[in-house]
């Protein structure tokens, strides 16, 4: 089986459709951009994240990791807390994709 690049498949609509599926009310992630602060300047977003998707310069953005603390009583490891990684919402919409694409992925 040979690999095929999906980025002729991906426009600003399919991008459009992957960031409606996000998590608009999750925690900001380490570039500290809420999803209404990208939204507010969506389509010039969308644009810059499609370029670089497609000249290949896009590379995934570094994730938050939070230490969310067991309820007391847990059971089954020796940690004491549990890590949550936040990914960026430019990252969320990278993970959308990958969501989206799936069926496109599928050999034929």
């Amino acid at each position: 089986m040979a690999f095929t690049s999906l980025a002729h498949h991906i426009d600003v609509e399919f991008l459009r459709e992957a960031y409606r599926r996000t998590r608009k009310d999750a925690a900001v992630g380490v570039d500290g951009q809420t999803a209404a602060a990208y939204a507010a300047n969506l389509e010039d977003n969308l644009h810059s994240l499609l370029y670089r998707l497609k000249s290949g310069t896009y590379r995934a953005p570094p994730v938050r990791r939070v230490h969310i603390p067991k309820p007391s009583g847990a059971t089954g490891t020796r940690r004491e807390r549990e890590c949550a990684q936040i990914p960026p919402t430019r990252g969320g919409i990278g993970r959308g994709i990958l969501r989206l694409s799936g069926p496109l992925a599928v050999e034929t």
